[in-house]
């Protein structure tokens, strides 16, 4: 969001009142050398210019993405009849497909943060 303000520099009445006499703008002496009767001041949100918007959006599909893939690659792998070297547990298929279609709930979560 971007909001630009616009003060001016001299008080028409030429008496102190609260709204002209005591706003001090940064960049009011450009605006002087320039010849302006008034002094701008653009102020930025932070959310805008960092885009957190869009990388919020972007971490939500990754998340989504790495359950997909890490639980499809688990029940791949079991489905071939291998598992882990040093597994300490027992493959869990229920627990893997769950989780699956918990990513990819997620993913298209994400994606339509990115999308819309």
């Amino acid at each position: 969001m971007v909001a630009t303000f616009t003060v001016p520099r001299k008080n028409p009445h030429n008496r102190a009142s609260p709204c002209h006499a005591t706003t001090i703008v940064r960049g009011d002496r450009r605006a002087a050398l320039a010849g302006s009767n008034a002094a701008s001041v653009t102020l930025v949100d932070a959310v805008d210019v960092l885009g957190l918007n869009t990388l919020l959006a972007q971490l939500i599909l990754a998340v989504g993405a790495a359950m997909v893939i890490g639980n499809g690659f688990a029940i791949y792998q079991h489905a071939r009849g291998r598992t882990p070297e040093k597994a300490g547990g027992e493959f869990r298929p229920s627990r893997a497909w769950w989780l699956l279609t918990v990513g990819v709930l997620i993913s298209a979560w994400g994606g339509a943060s990115l999308a819309g």
